[in-house]
């Protein structure tokens, strides 16, 4: 068993399981091969989101539009975390967010990803919705840094709603053995 390829299990460690919602319709969606799966991820979605609401008990996603405005979101978007020989690369969905609107931040071997995401309309401007879908807000993801990631040598690039980083790898020649001679006592 190749260990290297165990030693970042747990980019997520630092993360709260908390009750949030991503920047697409599912926090975490599932890749399953049965739509009656998808079914169950959809409806356990549906009661995360009336029971975790933050006002009367009823999302704004599926009850009153007006509801929203009152609902603040913690969004979590989605992440692909890839590694090679010589980088780990984090990719981050963040559509409809501009780059001024994301910090990244290095404390000791924790990288926090954190945004917002605003609505598009000033609030003396904002029209009647009927019924809203899109989800608005501030988000954030908190990663650990595997131990052999270089963290001087991070890089960070945004286009098309997707945040790229990059983190090379360090590289730990491998020790040669020696033989140690075991002497004999006199």
């Amino acid at each position: 068993m190749d260990m290297k390829k165990l030693a970042p299990w747990n980019w997520l460690k630092e993360e709260q399981d908390s009750h949030t919602s991503g920047l697409s319709p599912s926090a975490e969606p599932r890749q399953h091969a049965s739509a009656v799966a998808r079914m169950y991820d959809r409806l356990d979605q549906m009661f995360d989101d009336l029971f975790h609401s933050s006002t009367n008990g009823i999302s704004g996603k599926h009850g009153n539009p007006a509801d929203i405005e009152a609902e603040t979101l913690l969004l979590k978007p989605n992440i692909d975390i890839a590694a090679t020989e010589h980088a780990y690369t984090i990719t981050v969905e963040a559509p409809g967010v501009e780059e001024k609107d994301i910090q990244l931040e290095l404390l000791g071997s924790t990288l926090i990803i954190s945004g917002e995401k605003r609505r598009c309309h000033p609030e003396e401007e904002r029209p009647h919705f009927y019924r809203i879908e899109r989800s608005f807000g501030t988000f954030r993801r908190i990663l650990s840094v595997p131990s052999d990631a270089e963290l001087d040598g991070i890089e960070a690039n945004f286009a098309n709603g997707l945040l790229e980083v990059r983190l090379p790898r360090v590289f730990e020649e491998k020790k040669k053995g020696k033989r140690i001679d075991i002497a004999t006592a006199a």
